[in-house]
């Protein structure tokens, strides 16, 4: 398994039994508002756009660490939200069973992550996972790995470097769950359009793109169709934040 695969793989870790159940439309509703950060973001790396990275004792890192206030409990509470959506619909099999199941898979993501060398309970690394995935999503492309991890470092790397004053000012639980939601919400959305696409489920895999596409320029400030990311992993088309949603 490439080290592309390795994290990618992690969206599916999400459980198929205990989603395959349509509950796209609450899962963009778990997702935390950041649009205040989004000039900040954008501006990253619009400031600039091949961030080095850092990478000490083989670990990548871009300086943002995120304290453990309580683990795993913003993550749970997306799960709660699912499992409510569903017992309102009627699908109560199993859905006790989501709620609780988010903090494991919360491990399971950062786990992944450690194991291509990016660290956990890092904010940079967080936004860049969201940044990957989540564009993926939305656009229907495919990073190669080579790319896939050059961009990522980039991102993190902008964050780390620009967005660190804005970052301490946050409160530790603010921190936390802005983290948290981002790894969560971004697994699910990749987890969710893999899944429907699957089952024939155009439909329901066109509305979590559309919602994957929306946290997307939530955070960033731009439609994830305005961002390219070319064969060299440099990212290009962040120039103009503030763009409204798309429809």
């Amino acid at each position: 398994m490439t080290h592309k695969q390795k994290w990618c793989a992690l969206a599916f870790l999400v459980g198929f039994g205990l989603f395959a159940r349509p509950a796209q439309a609450q899962i963009g509703g778990a997702v935390p508002d950041l649009s205040g950060f989004a000039d900040e973001i954008a501006s990253s790396f619009s400031t600039d756009p091949k961030g080095a990275g850092k990478a000490e004792g083989g670990v990548f890192k871009s300086g943002l660490s995120v304290p453990s206030v309580k683990p795993g409990a913003a993550a749970q509470g997306i799960g709660k939200q699912l499992r409510e959506a569903l017992e309102k619909g009627g699908k109560k099999e199993g859905a006790a069973a989501i709620e609780t199941e988010m903090p494991e898979t919360l491990k399971k993501v950062e786990a992944g992550l450690e194991q291509v060398g990016f660290a956990k309970r890092d904010m940079g690394v967080a936004v860049a996972y969201a940044f990957i995935y989540n564009w993926e999503t939305a656009t229907g492309k495919t990073i190669p790995e080579k790319p896939s991890m050059t961009a990522a470092k980039n991102v993190a790397t902008a964050i780390g470097k620009h967005w660190g004053p804005k970052f301490s000012k946050m409160t530790p639980e603010s921190k936390e769950k802005i983290y948290e939601s981002l790894l969560i919400s971004t697994t699910l959305f990749s987890a969710f359009a893999q899944q429907f696409e699957k089952a024939g489920k155009t439909e329901d895999a066109a509305s979590i793109r559309k919602s994957a596409g929306q946290m997307f320029q939530t955070l960033i400030g731009v439609p994830a169709s305005q961002v390219k990311i070319d064969a060299e992993g440099r990212i290009t088309g962040l120039a103009t934040a503030g763009t409204a949603p798309e429809p």
